[in-house]
């Protein structure tokens, strides 16, 4: 999912616990994953473990045998869809495919002929000569170029509201008041944050690994988000393109609960709109390996999970700070130790 930080235009960038990047693979399909489960595809539903009184199905293993290869008409067997949460385009890709290449830094020379993206921070249709969004920039501090000495940022607030007041009605010029959060003078050590690092951006020299991968495969160069807020929206919208039909649930029962502050237009039902940074309840990881009184979330609507586990088609979701260290079946707790 995603917290905020801002591209040279100011658009918000997304991101979670830190700065994690998540890779969504599928054998052949598209991409999948779910508050409800977020590391092993599956095909069918156990009976419901904990109360609830949708009936909400428990996800359950399926033996591999369930799955048969699809056919397919390209030499296409995999498709990896590397989500950069917390990260704008700008952010790691503002001025691809130019690198500045100084002495000292691990260089980057493009291919002949690679194409660039649009929406640049060096590029501005329509501009008078010599502008970009670099040079002449509404917010109150202009874009950065990092180095690899200052690789390690500090974050900005990535809550719902901050964002929203950061875009100023389509203005565009208020992320650094509104949404940078670590200063020299609040403290942000051992990140490196000067004034108005929340504009700031990287190029080859530093993700080199990600332009690299720019080279060789398909880059969504023009998506923007349609919600603001943290991770857990975020990674909602992009599996299902909905952040309706979720629930705040209790970590150890799976009841549903009452959180205003993560799930908002509520029905008498108990199900709403998930906008906060809610853990998933059905990953044994969430909340300190459902050890934190703190509610956790749960879908209802399907996502494009559903729709490859329908067409036996494997998939997963894989994403940093989720790797448990001892096994549900040897923890005292019933649920892994991550």
């Amino acid at each position: 999912m995603r917290d905020a930080q801002i591209d040279g235009l100011g658009r918000a960038k997304r991101g979670r616990r830190g700065r994690y990047t998540a890779l969504v693979v599928a054998a052949v399909a598209a991409v999948a994953a779910a508050l409800t489960v977020s590391s092993v595809s599956l095909a069918k539903s156990a009976p419901l473990v904990h109360a609830d009184a949708l009936g909400v199905p428990v996800p359950a293993t399926v033996p591999p045998s369930e799955y048969k290869p699809a056919a397919t008409t390209t030499p296409i067997k995999h498709l990896v869809v590397i989500f950069d949460e917390n990260e704008s385009f700008d952010h790691y890709f503002g001025t691809y495919p130019d690198a500045t290449n100084p002495a000292g830094e691990p260089a980057f020379h493009a291919k002949k002929g690679t194409p660039k993206p649009v929406n640049l921070l060096s590029q501005v249709p329509g501009a008078a000569a010599g502008k970009n969004y670099i040079n002449d920039n509404p917010n109150e501090y202009p874009p950065v170029r990092l180095s690899p000495s200052e690789a390690l940022t500090s974050d900005q607030d990535h809550n719902y509201k901050p964002e929203q007041e950061a875009f100023d009605g389509g203005k565009m010029d208020m992320f650094v008041q509104d949404t940078e959060s670590s200063t020299p003078t609040n403290g942000c050590t051992p990140e490196y944050c000067p004034p108005g690092i929340v504009m700031d951006y990287f190029d080859g020299n530093t993700v080199t690994a990600l332009w690299n991968y720019a080279q060789n495969y398909a880059m969504s160069d023009n998506d923007f988000d349609p919600d603001f807020g943290p991770s857990t929206p975020g990674a909602l919208n992009l599996i299902s393109g909905n952040d309706g039909g979720g629930y705040a649930a209790n970590p150890t029962t799976g009841a549903k609960t009452s959180d205003p502050s993560h799930v908002g237009s509520v029905g008498s039902n108990g199900i709403g709109t998930i906008f906060g940074d809610l853990d998933p309840f059905y990953d044994d990881c969430s909340d300190t390996s459902h050890t934190t009184t703190g509610p956790t979330g749960v879908m209802t609507g399907e996502n494009i999970g559903n729709l490859l586990n329908d067409s036996k088609i494997t998939w997963g979701w894989f994403q940093g700070g989720f790797a448990p260290t001892t096994t549900a079946a040897k923890s005292s707790t019933g649920y892994a130790i991550c």
